[in-house]
This record gives C-alpha cells, sequence and structure tokens, in this order.
C-alpha cells in the first residue's frame, strides 16, 4: 500500500493492482467512513 501525502490536507491510500484510490483527511480523529473505506480496499488488495 502506498501512502501519498505532499504536505497537503489529505492522505491518499492507493495500490498498483488496484484501480481505487483512497483520499483520507489528515486531520484528527478520522471519522469511522474513512476506516470501513480502507478496510474495504485492503479487503479488495487481499482478493
Amino acid at each position: 500500500m502506498e501512502v501519498r501525502n505532499h504536505g497537503g490536507s489529505h492522505h491518499v491510500f492507493s495500490h498498483s493492482a488496484l484501480a481505487d484510490t483512497l483520499s483520507v483527511p489528515a486531520h484528527k480523529p478520522v471519522k469511522p467512513i474513512y476506516i470501513k473505506r480502507f478496510l474495504a480496499l485492503v479487503q479488495q488488495l487481499k482478493e
């Protein structure tokens, strides 16, 4: 999994094997919807 953040307000998670990316706001606390989306992205990677 690759994480990109070039000093912006979001972290972008991606992987070369997946077409989808996930953009998560960099502020805390992280909302539960972003955690669910991240877990779904990891699940896609496992398949």
